[in-house]
């Protein structure tokens, strides 16, 4: 076994507001020291069709992964670059880069399991990627997963088949105020987490927004870290804030 420090940041973005966001992380990161970041699903322009469609970012990630090569470099740690929208020709898949703490790119994940349920639209706007990612980095393996993956358990269990150490998991998990009462939206999204851990016997980090989005969806924070056995040993719970903590993997 070993031992290595993760950090996740939950936070409230503001929708289409990319300066704001970008500047935001970085002053939630200032001075942290740790191996790992995770950061939110669509983290630096909120959920916001608008920004999706007309602000999407090009294969190398744009300005978006551009500054965080930069705060990878700056506080050498690695980052999960939470996802943003990523524009190929005439498709666009929800994306999430990796960097070193050297700010390169060692991976690209595109999300496999799109939101197409309780008013998820997502599939219609965006293509489904193809193929399991695992990542290896100075700190182990890494399986990679966003936001609705947490969903389907083949998807961690072919994960841990392929040697991953950890789940990361960035997401912008919650719901519409039409379908507030279709689920416990909250005891859902903790529930899948402790399962997908402890199922596999592998921690997971999940970095979530938080708040209302302003357009009638509400995100419900509580990013979790748990360890191999699926116990939370981290919960931000609604509120804007880094957690770190020490893991054995």
């Amino acid at each position: 076994m070993k031992k290595i420090t993760v950090t996740n940041c939950q936070f409230q973005p503001k929708c289409g507001d990319k300066n704001y966001n970008l500047n935001k992380v970085s002053e939630m990161l200032e001075g942290v020291r740790t191996d790992l970041v995770l950061l939110p699903e669509f983290f630096s322009t909120g959920i916001s069709h608008e920004a999706f469609k007309n602000f999407p970012e090009d294969e190398d990630g744009g300005e978006t992964i551009d500054f965080l090569r930069k705060l990878a470099k700056d506080l050498n740690t690695n980052i999960v670059c939470g996802s943003v929208i990523e524009r190929v020709s005439d498709k666009s898949y929800n994306t999430s880069f990796v960097l070193n703490r050297k700010g390169e790119t060692v991976c690209k994940y595109r999300k496999i399991h799109l939101f197409n349920c309780f008013g998820g639209t997502e599939h219609k706007r965006i293509t489904a990627g193809e193929n399991l990612v695992i990542t290896d980095l100075d700190i182990g393996k890494i399986g990679m997963a966003i936001c609705f993956d947490i969903r389907y358990p083949q998807h961690f269990a072919a994960l841990k088949q392929r040697g991953a150490e950890l789940f990361v998991c960035p997401t912008a998990w919650g719901f519409h105020s039409e379908f507030a009462k279709n689920m416990d939206w909250l005891t859902v999204w903790k529930s899948m987490n402790v399962a997908r851990s402890n199922e596999n016997i592998t921690p997971i980090i999940s970095a979530n927004q938080t708040g209302n989005n302003g357009n009638g969806f509400t995100l419900v924070g509580n990013s979790i870290i748990t360890d191999k056995t699926g116990r939370i040993l981290s919960n931000s719970e609604e509120i804007e804030k880094i957690s770190t903590v020490t893991l054995e993997i």
